[in-house]
């Protein structure tokens, strides 16, 4: 793991976790986003591969959810 956030990022009222992974032996990363099931996390979604930096929670406002916010490198 690169780089970790906590968040609320599916509106259900449970901070969820987002993260940059770049696994071993892939010269790839990838974000993902992880929910907790009372034991330990489970996988809700992984990206496409690509070069991501910066992950970010952005909070939920005017109504809208939070949103994650990642920079992808040219």
């Amino acid at each position: 793991l690169l780089e970790v956030e906590l968040g609320d990022v599916d509106g259900d009222g449970v901070a969820g976790l987002a993260a940059i992974e770049a696994p071993v032996h892939d010269p790839a990363r990838y974000v993902t986003l992880w929910r907790w099931h009372g034991w330990g996390f489970s996988l809700v979604w992984r990206s496409m591969p690509g070069d991501y930096r910066d992950l970010i929670i952005l909070p939920a406002a005017d109504g809208q959810p939070a949103r994650l916010s990642v920079a992808v490198a040219p």
